[in-house]
Order: C-alpha cells, then structure tokens, then sequence
C-alpha cells in the first residue's frame, strides 16, 4: 500500500522500533529484537526509497540520433572527445560583449552546460563537407562575434586545423566551415566545440 511509504510513515514505524530496542534494552526481551530487526528493516526501507527518488529526479541525457547531420552541442555531450573539447573552456562562462546594452547582470556568468544548449552544429552541403555552427541569441554574448577576421579566436582555431579546407563567419551568429573530407557529426561536433571553447578564452582574458 503507498501509504505505508510515505515518509512520515516510514519515520512513525522507525521512532516506534528504536522506542523497543530502548524500552527492553535491559532485560533483552523477544520485544528488543523484534525492535532491532525493525530498526534496521526501517532504516533500509528509508535508504532505498531515498535512492529511488534521486534516481528519477535526475533528467535523462538527451542524445542526438546517431545518425543525425545537425544537433545541438548539449545531445552531444554525452560523448567523451566532445565533452573534453567542451570542457578546454572554463565550466562556467563568462558574458563578453552587451549587444543591447540591457542584460542581466546575473546573467554575467553562466554555466557551460547550459550555453551549450543555445549552439547548433548541421551539415549544410554533403557533397562539399560544409557545416555550419550556429550560435544562438543566448550563447551570443558569451563569444567575441564582433573580432575581425584575423582576431576572431573560434575562426583561428578552426583555420589551423588540418581538416579545415576553410572557415568563414558568414552572419553575426554563424561560423561556416568546409572540410578536406566528409566526416561523421561527432566528429565535426569535437571540432567546433574546442573551437568555440578557444573563442570563450581568448575573449574572456581581455576582461582581465
């Protein structure tokens, strides 16, 4: 029955178990035993449903179709290399740059999971290996889009990459990139995730 799990119940049966174990502690009694085998009966009951309820509070991960040719980086990162690449930024952001002038300052340092929610990676042109990194309006203040070419940190990365045939910002929030060879999106996910990562570094060290 569920209310017999209900944690108040759960308490009520443990305080009246350790009440027998105490009560008859002296003359050890068949009523001290049965309280310390209700005790600990108790105490496991407690522990596991903890547990349980844990165990469905946490989300399950969300992961992109293995066969997939556009995801956001956020489906990805249960993959390893991708994570790590992620992760050669700081785990928290910090914003750099105040398109509008009207942010939230408590906005001004965000966790790197949650950025990565708001940046799509797609295979544009299958022939050509063009792939496209699509920064969104919410990870937009946590990278340098305005640098020019030359001083852009996530195009730098990019450029100097041995499968990198070429890399270009083509709008405020887009970065296109054409490859020597077609690859899998995990693996140009790797990519653009070190890239982006460089880009969060480089322009967070100027606020130095």
């Amino acid at each position: 029955m569920r209310w017999t799990r209900h944690p108040l119940t759960r308490a009520a049966a443990l305080a009246a178990s350790v009440y027998l174990v105490i009560a008859y502690a002296e003359e050890r009694s068949l009523f001290f035993w049965v309280g310390l085998v209700l005790v600990a009966l108790n105490v496991v009951g407690i522990l596991a449903q903890a547990r349980s309820s844990r165990s469905r509070a946490l989300p399950e991960p969300v992961r992109a179709d293995p066969d997939a040719t556009s995801a956001r980086l956020s489906e990805l990162l249960h993959d390893p290399a991708i994570a790590a690449g992620w992760a050669t930024a700081p785990a928290y952001w910090v914003r750099v740059t105040d398109p509008d002038g009207r942010h939230d300052p408590t906005d001004d340092v965000v966790p790197a999971a949650v950025l990565a929610r708001h940046v799509r990676v797609a295979l544009q042109v299958a022939e050509e290996s063009e792939w496209h990194v699509v920064v969104e309006a919410a990870a937009q203040p946590f990278l340098d889009l305005d640098a020019t070419d030359g001083d852009d940190a996530v195009l730098g990365f990019l450029r100097a990459h041995p499968l990198v045939a070429e890399a270009r910002h083509e709008q405020r929030g887009v970065y296109v990139v054409r490859l020597h060879r077609a690859v899998a999106l995990d693996r140009f996910a790797r990519l653009a995730a070190r890239a982006l990562a460089a880009g969060q570094v480089q322009a967070a060290s100027r606020l130095r």
